[in-house]
């Protein structure tokens, strides 16, 4: 007489896991998975790895099975929902080699070929180079600017990748144009944990001097803090400032580049803190909006 067949819901539930977690990459399915396959076996005594292990004949290797299963299950959760505590240069919530120092040099590495955020280089990029051509105070009479005010009445942050740079021989051309080029080849907002929107802030700061001087630029994120940020990338706090905003009404992507020498040759009253360049980006990652915050004094 047939025996009754029982419904083996654990193993259907378990293969539409394998296929989530494959098909959305979410690495802390493959933590839950290992959880799964660890608890039955400690209650049991026997657990599998390519063979059949029993905890009475072979406790090392058992509980060493069962350990790896578990630092597994730890590591892949941990991963996925607290990426800052894994340690940098795994695979996990790295990002690409960026060999520079928080407030140092920056060194791109060539070794990325396919940009994360598909922007032309040549539509945006060079755009971005082109704006700062001009930046030097100008002698004639300044020209008044009609601007919006923004008053930032709490400190904010943000988390990026970037570069100091100056005027002399032209070196903040090379220096924007290696850092735009490594931001839309490179995805780094897995490294950088509580990101509060998608926009791309580009912002200059730690002016020497306005017209000459040493500065720096930083391409990144506004996250909810700076409290852990890996070697590489720089973590700016901007404290309480009233900007002038001005809004692209036409032609967003080209918007900050004609409006910096306008800026330059204005009558405003900058404080020479901290300037913004705010990117909105649709779907498909292409500008729809575009800012440029300058802090008054």
């Amino acid at each position: 007489m047939a025996t009754k067949q029982s419904f083996k819901w654990r193993s259907i539930l378990g293969l539409i896991m394998v296929y989530v977690a494959v098909l959305m990459d979410w690495e802390w399915v493959w933590g839950l998975l290992f959880l799964f396959w660890v608890v039955p076996d400690l209650f049991t005594g026997i657990t599998y790895f390519m063979e059949p292990i029993e905890k009475k004949q072979s406790p090392v290797l058992y509980w060493s099975v069962m350990v790896s299963w578990i630092l597994m299950c730890v590591y892949m959760v941990t991963a996925s929902f607290f990426p800052q505590m894994i340690n940098y240069g795994h695979k996990v919530a790295n990002p690409p080699s960026i060999h520079a120092k928080s407030v140092g040099t920056y060194q791109p590495e060539r070794n990325n070929e396919q940009a994360v955020i598909p922007v032309s280089t040549n539509n945006l990029a060079e755009k971005q180079v082109k704006k700062v051509v001009n930046q030097k105070v100008a002698t004639t009479q300044k020209a008044p600017l009609k601007y919006k005010t923004y008053s930032q009445k709490n400190t904010e942050y943000f988390v990026g990748i970037s570069t100091e740079t100056t005027f002399e021989q032209n070196l903040h051309l090379t220096h924007l144009q290696e850092l735009w080029d490594y931001f839309l080849k490179n995805d780094i907002s897995p490294a950088i944990p509580n990101i509060v929107d998608e926009k791309v802030f580009v912002i200059y700061s730690d002016y020497e001097q306005p017209a000459s001087g040493k500065f720096k630029i930083t391409i990144g994120f506004r996250t909810e803090n700076i409290d852990n940020i890996y070697e590489g990338l720089t973590g700016i706090a901007i404290p309480p400032v009233q900007f002038a905003v001005f809004e692209s009404e036409k032609d967003p992507e080209n918007f900050p580049a004609e409006m910096w020498p306008k800026v330059f040759d204005s009558d405003l009253n900058r404080a020479n803190t901290f300037d913004l360049e705010v990117y909105s980006l649709d779907a498909n990652y292409e500008v729809e909006k575009a800012e440029l915050r300058i802090a008054l004094k």
